[in-house]
């Protein structure tokens, strides 16, 4: 006994019967505890918990989960049919999210998988955000999902004066709007494509929508 007491790092004094409790008592903290890696671990309650197709969380839902949840801005990226959905709506889910997609197949996609959750995420293409003119100020995120083809980064080697008037696509107008009268909301991305290019162009699209608000480079958040 007092060996399996000193392999848990109990103490090892005492009568046999107080060695037993000890190690009952161990054992016991144990089988409450959460299990690394399951969604318990992340702190998700246990009502939504059993509602998700999965126990565990993919790698890109384990790695996003606690960064997204404390307000950081991110790209996710990880191949298609990993999760990435799920990555930012289950850590959103108590805020009011505009999720942006370059089609309404897209968008519509993304809402079933989102309304079994919350009901504060609104999902849309760019045209139809421009078009009805939604109210940015009640957003406390935008997602820009396939952010890679919302944004259509300029290539590196593009011309200053190529990339001065180069019209800016519908969504990147968005973001600048939605970052002018929010300056410190949370931006998140997301995408199975992800390179310098595009990384650098949301950190221009957001230095020039805010220029006094110091805002750290977007960071890569990897499901691998």
């Amino acid at each position: 006994l007092k060996d399996k007491c000193r392999a848990r790092g109990l103490r090892v004094s005492g009568t046999k019967a107080a060695l037993i409790e000890r190690l009952l008592e161990a054992d016991g903290a144990d089988a409450e505890a959460p299990q690394a890696g399951s969604w318990a671990s992340l702190g998700l309650d246990s009502e939504t918990q059993q509602r998700l197709p999965h126990k565990n969380p993919t790698p890109i839902q384990a790695a996003a989960f606690e960064s997204l949840k404390s307000g950081k801005d991110g790209v996710l990226h990880a191949e298609t049919g990993s999760g990435k959905t799920l990555a930012y709506a289950l850590p959103l889910m108590k805020k009011r999210v505009l999720v942006l997609t370059p089609s309404t197949s897209l968008a519509d996609q993304i809402a079933e998988v989102v309304d079994q959750f919350t009901e504060s995420f609104m999902v849309h293409t760019p045209k139809e955000v421009l078009k009805a003119e939604d109210d940015l100020d009640s957003i406390d995120v935008i997602v820009l999902d396939e952010v890679d083809a919302l944004l259509r980064a300029p290539g590196r080697y593009a011309a200053a004066e190529q990339k001065k008037h180069r019209r800016e696509r519908p969504a990147a107008k968005i973001l600048r709007r939605f970052i002018q009268r929010r300056p410190d909301a949370q931006v998140i991305g997301a995408s199975a494509t992800v390179g310098r290019p595009l990384r650098r162009h949301i950190d221009d699209i957001l230095r020039d929508a805010a220029p006094s608000v110091t805002r750290p480079p977007i960071c890569v958040i990897r499901g691998t």
